[in-house]
């Protein structure tokens, strides 16, 4: 089953889903990343995640669909559930958060500590009023420009019908705020 998230798919997304059927993308497309889920290609503006076969986390589109239309998310062009979602490339500077030098570099993205606060709160607020809560949040999941923090892997978060009850739900959004917070803690430190 396919499904259109753009109807109007352009000729890149047409030539990539061509790579796809052909089983082509490996040899025509740039390598980014692997992680437990899949692996990552580039070609042009587009990210190309093709998921591993039974893949934990494979609904990705489900994810991103409900979060367009904001600057901390990558655009959504086209997906095939559990194999293969085509999003916008982030060029952007990975940030690690167990290598504090590379956090601390960070610096020259962000004026202030509550310029930072601020986006991560916007970001998670964002998020939760489209029904999605960031379940988990790293400094290696998320990156940066000169103007905001974007959240590119967007796999393992949850919606909020997917929490058993309120204190998991809670907990959940309580979570994510602490991350952002120790992030930023060691970020300004």
């Amino acid at each position: 089953m396919i499904n259109f998230f753009n109807k109007s798919v352009d000729k890149n997304t047409q030539y990539i889903l061509s790579l796809f059927q052909n089983n082509l993308i490996e040899q025509n497309c740039k390598f980014i990343g692997e992680g437990a889920n899949g692996k990552v290609y580039r070609y042009k503006k587009f990210a190309i995640k093709l998921f591993k076969e039974g893949a934990a986390y494979s609904e990705d589109h489900k994810y991103l669909e409900k979060l367009q239309g904001s600057k901390y998310f990558p655009k959504l062009y086209y997906y095939i559930p559990n194999q293969i979602i085509i999003m916008e490339y982030i060029n952007m500077k990975k940030v690690h958060m167990k290598k504090y030098p590379v956090l601390t570099k960070m610096s020259r993205y962000f004026v202030t500590h509550q310029e930072f606060q601020n986006q991560s709160e916007e970001l998670i607020r964002f998020a939760l009023d489209r029904g999605i809560i960031i379940s988990d949040i790293l400094g290696n999941t998320f990156c940066t420009n000169k103007k905001h923090i974007i959240l590119p892997d967007v796999g393992c978060f949850k919606t909020i019908e997917e929490m058993k009850n309120d204190n998991e739900k809670n907990y959940m959004i309580e979570r994510a705020y602490k991350r952002f917070e120790s992030l930023n803690a060691v970020r300004f430190h």
